[in-house]
């Protein structure tokens, strides 16, 4: 079911629906109809970024890689041990997620 990548999501971030509503500026019925049918398209981008994952996997489900890993990241990355790509991966999600 296409909302349950979204609860999922929800949980792992922190987020209920109501303060989750909130911070994105919409209502809670409007995330409850997420959590039902899925994130519409439109919102997918704005979703996706709060939540600090990639935009496709949260509203379709097709790619199989569900973090956002942007190339200039990745770049950055590469010159690190595993366990620092680890920490700096917590580090850079932090900043990310607003809450």
């Amino acid at each position: 079911m296409l909302g349950d990548r979204l609860r999922t999501k929800l949980k792992v971030a922190g987020y209920t629906p109501s303060r989750f509503a909130h911070v994105l500026g919409e209502t809670r019925q409007t995330v409850d109809g997420w959590l039902q049918r899925g994130v519409p398209p439109r919102k997918c981008f704005k979703v996706a970024r709060l939540l600090d994952v990639n935009p496709e996997w949260l509203v379709v489900g097709s790619c199989t890689d569900e973090a956002l890993k942007s190339p200039e990241t990745e770049a950055f990355l590469q010159g690190f041990s595993p366990d620092q790509v680890d920490a700096l991966r917590v580090i850079i999600s932090a900043f990310r997620r607003p809450h």
